[in-house]
């Protein structure tokens, strides 16, 4: 069963930038681990040019649909990640230990994410939601963890769906778990 780390980078080059910092300090407590990077084609060729020395197993280019925005992307973990059991991380999360444990959840759950407890500007309502689902609070979509199953797949593909309707990646994710 494959495992392995996955970002994104997507827009400017200094969103790159930052992700290959992050990979290298992944790969510094991490090492050996399998990486793959989701980005533009444009952003592809720059990171060749410039971050040829990283390891990453993978490179994968995914075409921004018109009209979807940043958090479109998170949507698409699912397909892009080669490996059987994925990590996915924000490229401003600084790893400063082995990740390698967190895997393990993956032998009992389809899907994991942590609790994000920083307040948010528009309060942790989701609109639509009834009786108890209406206060759950949301996840961090910045570290997110999940392994190729049916349920992860559907997960996934809800989520997509609400992310193009409504509202913002964490706002979405709830909405589909809640599915």
């Amino acid at each position: 069963m494959s495992q392995g780390f996955l970002y994104c980078a997507f827009g400017e080059p200094r969103f790159l930038d930052e992700a290959a910092g992050a990979i290298a300090r992944l790969l510094r407590h991490n090492p050996g681990a399998k990486v793959c990077l989701a980005t533009s084609e444009a952003l592809k060729a720059y990171c060749e040019r410039t971050y040829g020395h990283l390891t990453l197993d993978r490179i994968h280019c995914i075409a921004q649909p018109e009209g979807a925005d940043e958090y479109f992307f998170r949507t698409t973990f699912y397909d892009v990640s080669p490996y059987d059991r994925t990590i996915a991380l924000d490229a401003d999360t600084h790893v400063a230990a082995d990740l390698q444990p967190l895997f393990d959840l993956l032998e009992t759950f389809d899907f994991a994410a942590a609790p994000d407890n920083v307040p948010h500007p528009t309060g942790t309502g989701i609109r639509g939601l009834q009786g108890g689902y209406a206060s759950l609070g949301m996840y961090n979509t910045g570290v997110l963890l999940f392994r190729k199953s049916p349920a992860a797949r559907q997960l996934f593909e809800h989520w997509k769906r609400e992310v193009v309707a409504r509202e913002n990646d964490q706002k979405s994710l709830l909405r589909a778990l809640v599915k």
